[in-house]
């Protein structure tokens, strides 16, 4: 899978607006020669407030965070979110903008991975506290995450929603839409 086939189908929901954040790896090599159509898509994006970013990792990897900037905001912006990143070392009251910068900066200091992402990506608080909780283990159904709450029809819709929007920014990619008019479509 190319690059841009990666950022199509992995980046999709984000890009189009129904997901907070899509967060995925991507090979060193595809970010060195694609930083220039990341910056062209970022131009693009930044007119719908979504942003993509790449975050240095280690062992020929890097993470790509890409995220719809008020969707992400109402996300994180609940009394019992802002509660959880504060128990986690978030200074939430600094805002938004720190919180992000606080998220990437843990993401590519990759001395232990977050767990705290689950809840950039959209994933219900309660799945986020039953994974801690559990250490992964024990969740009622498993799919782009794993569920711990009672509200399971709900999450396997959603996940539906996520896997469809996948597909179908994969088709019109390979019909010639460009990454960037894939939050038109």
């Amino acid at each position: 899978m190319s690059f841009e086939q990666t950022v199509a189908y992995y980046g999709a929901p984000a890009i189009c607006g129904i997901k907070p954040a899509s967060l995925f790896s991507v090979k060193k090599d595809f970010v060195h020669t694609a930083s220039d159509k990341v910056e062209r898509w970022n131009k693009s994006l930044a007119k719908k407030e979504r942003h993509l970013e790449l975050v240095k990792c280690k062992n020929g990897i890097s993470l790509m965070f890409i995220y719809d900037k008020e969707l992400l905001k109402k996300t994180l912006g609940g009394k019992k979110e802002q509660l959880y990143l504060a128990s986690k070392n978030y200074h939430t009251e600094k805002g938004f903008e720190f919180i992000l910068a606080e998220m990437l900066s843990r993401l590519e200091e990759g001395k232990k991975f977050p767990h705290e992402i689950g809840l950039f990506l959209g994933y219900p608080l309660e799945d986020v506290l039953g994974f801690e909780c559990n250490c992964g283990r024990c969740s009622r159904y498993t799919g782009c995450w794993k569920v711990y709450t009672s509200n399971l029809d709900e999450a396997i819709e959603k996940m539906r929603l996520y896997k469809e929007c996948s597909k179908r920014c994969s088709s019109l990619f390979e019909q010639g839409v460009d990454i960037a008019e894939l939050a038109d479509k």
